[in-house]
């Protein structure tokens, strides 16, 4: 029986390949949500479980952390979408 995830990220091109299943793990189901940004932010702190892996800002993680938020858990995967 393979395990469900639902993932939650913005209109993002890094994704693609598992969305449309060039890239498949193994005994997981996935199930994405799309949104833009702010709202998947909101979405993400506001309603905490909603998802059970979600992409959200370094600053949002930050804020939350500090406030000793439990619904922002896990690793942090980075990359920069935009170049400086």
């Amino acid at each position: 029986m393979a395990l469900k995830m639902t993932l939650a990220f913005s209109d993002n091109p890094r994704i693609d390949p598992l969305k449309d299943g060039t890239i498949k793990p193994d005994n997981i189901d996935l199930e994405f949500v799309t949104t833009d940004t702010n709202t998947l932010f909101y979405r993400t702190l506001a309603h905490g479980l909603e998802f059970d892996a979600s992409e959200i800002s370094i600053s949002d993680t930050l804020l939350a952390k500090e406030r000793n938020d439990t619904i922002v858990e896990g690793s942090g995967i980075g990359a920069l979408s935009r170049c400086f």
